[in-house]
């Protein structure tokens, strides 16, 4: 198994795509991986990295707190929007039904069909 030193050397790599990257690898399959680390990458400058963080880790970690999980579902770019829909959605029983009804109306129609299914599947 990786050491967490290393994976965090790796989620704070300089360059987003190390970082994107260390995302998509851990975020699904490391439960352990700080908190705090987890939420630098969900504010990344980088929207890859925030698009990838929301994938990675939005269906296994319960304990990002909510009001994170709103910033992302208003993110600036809409991809992150969808990803916070699509990763946070199943596995976060906490987000008020208003914030996803907001998502259908999205100026990206790919945040509002996952939206859509989002309320399907609720």
């Amino acid at each position: 198994m990786i050491e967490m030193k290393k994976i965090i050397m790796k989620l704070n790599d300089e360059d987003w795509t190390v970082r994107s990257f260390a995302c998509k690898g851990f975020g699904p399959t490391r439960s352990d991986i700080p908190l705090e680390e987890v939420l630098k990458r969900l504010n990344d400058e980088n929207w890859n990295v925030r698009y990838v963080a929301c994938k990675g880790f939005g269906p296994t970690r319960n304990d990002i707190p909510l009001e994170e999980v709103l910033k992302k579902l208003n993110d600036e770019d809409w991809s992150v929007r969808r990803a916070a829909c699509e990763g946070f959605g199943p596995s976060r029983s906490d987000i008020p039904l208003e914030e996803v009804l907001k998502r259908l109306n999205d100026e990206n129609w790919n945040v509002r069909l996952v939206a859509t299914f989002r309320l399907k599947r609720s």
